[in-house]
């Protein structure tokens, strides 16, 4: 449950207290907010994770978002399928990120009928977004082929492009088919 986890991890404590005991006690040992034997039970798990995001839009319009769903842990991923495909009328919508085509482990498709679903690709980035992006945030003057070796190594993506960008700059100029420099966060 460690996505779980990340997920619910500023939720107040009293949003937990307030579940009926199995669900309370199940997500707290699925949270590792108590210690406990075992497993917690998955289904009360589920419920006690539902509850506390139903608890939350009733409060004020939420978004559940995950990140690279692809890489979510099964536990986790058990239990926001679960909630997913429990939502009604809650004020509590689900922004997801994946990086392949293939469905999301949380079969999004099924649990949004009648265009409940909003699909969106994202591709790469052109040349000249891409350096409009960079001039944007960055303060640089990168000579022409600079700036087309920092689109086509970073392939498009802004996050790259900025990250190269600032590496680029802080080494100073370049020389004529010297490399960019690729920092280790990349």
């Amino acid at each position: 449950f460690l996505g779980l986890g990340d997920l619910l991890e500023n939720t107040p404590d009293d949003a937990v207290e307030r579940l009926p005991e199995p669900q309370r006690l199940a997500l707290e040992l699925a949270l590792v907010r108590s210690a406990g034997e075992g497993s917690p039970d998955r289904v009360s798990v589920a419920r006690g994770a539902q509850s506390v995001l139903r608890a939350s839009a009733a409060e004020g319009p939420t978004v559940v978002a995950i990140d690279d769903a692809q890489w979510l842990d099964p536990p986790t991923a058990d239990v926001l399928r679960f909630v997913v495909h429990r939502l009604s009328d809650e004020r509590l919508g689900v922004l997801v990120s994946v990086r392949t085509s293939k469905a999301t482990p949380l079969e999004l498709d099924h649990a949004f009928p009648g265009g409940g679903l909003v699909r969106l690709r994202l591709e790469s980035l052109s040349f000249e977004e891409l350096e409009q992006i960079v001039r944007l945030h960055l303060p640089v003057s990168f000579a022409r082929p600079t700036w087309r070796a920092l689109h086509r190594i970073s392939g498009g993506n802004p996050f790259f492009a900025l990250q190269l960008a600032e590496a680029l700059e802080r080494r100073g100029r370049r020389s004529p088919g010297e490399e960019l420099p690729i920092p280790e966060t990349l």
